[in-house]
């Protein structure tokens, strides 16, 4: 059961089907509180990772609010993985579209914070 002290997480996805597995697992579990989730470009391009996102969300009945992040790394060109979990990270099972949509936000990462410097090197 999650208390009204517990701190919440945010979880990071560049959602595949084992992302997927992981989210559905956080989001019905009595003992988390996903507050956000946040997608980028990894396993599929992050248009598809956040489609991927909104649809597992929507799957665990939950309201969790999903915002799109990088389309490619930082360090490196993107390589995805559609020849293992499908052009779609799922498994191309032809899933229906979210009905939800990402929400927009600028303030959840600003390339030019200190802590971002740390992060580029």
């Amino acid at each position: 059961m999650i208390s009204a002290d517990s701190k919440g997480m945010l979880i990071d996805t560049d959602t595949a089907s084992d992302d997927a597995v992981a989210l559905i697992m956080a989001l019905r579990s009595q003992s988390a509180r996903v507050i956000a989730i946040t997608t980028v470009a990894g396993n599929v391009g992050v248009q598809q990772a956040t489609r991927n996102a909104l649809f597992t969300a929507e799957l665990c009945g939950a309201s969790t609010p999903v915002y799109q992040g990088a389309e490619k790394p930082l360090a490196r060109p993107l390589l995805t993985a559609d020849w293992f979990h499908g052009k779609d990270g799922l498994g191309d099972h032809g899933y229906p579209p979210p009905r939800g949509a990402q929400r927009r936000s600028s303030t959840l990462w600003k390339p030019s914070s200190p802590r971002s410097a740390a992060i580029r090197g």
